[in-house]
């Protein structure tokens, strides 16, 4: 994994780029690309791509915006097929 400390603001707007990372311009202050960087990776970590779900509802019963296409919770954050983005179990 890149440490991304130890980057530049040139090679993290880069780094950004290359990923399809947005916001991240050169109008930004290094620490707001890496804020932007880091939300980013989180998201992209938490859950594995976007997926169709037989699910209709969240563990508190919000609907589901699109389940049966790229599945994403009422704030507009991808689900898994059974799962939100916190690994949080999905409802009919």
């Amino acid at each position: 994994m890149t440490d991304l400390d130890e980057m530049t603001k040139e090679e993290l707007l880069d780094f950004a780029r290359e990923r399809g990372i947005s916001p991240a311009n050169a109008a930004m202050s290094k620490a707001e690309i890496r804020e932007s960087i880091d939300a980013a990776l989180a998201e992209e970590g938490s859950v594995e791509g976007q997926a169709t779900s037989t699910a209709s509802k969240d563990y508190m019963g919000r609907a589901l915006i699109t389940p049966a296409i790229n599945s994403k919770d009422y704030m507009g954050r991808a689900t898994s097929s059974a799962l939100d983005y916190m690994g949080r179990t999905l409802v009919m």
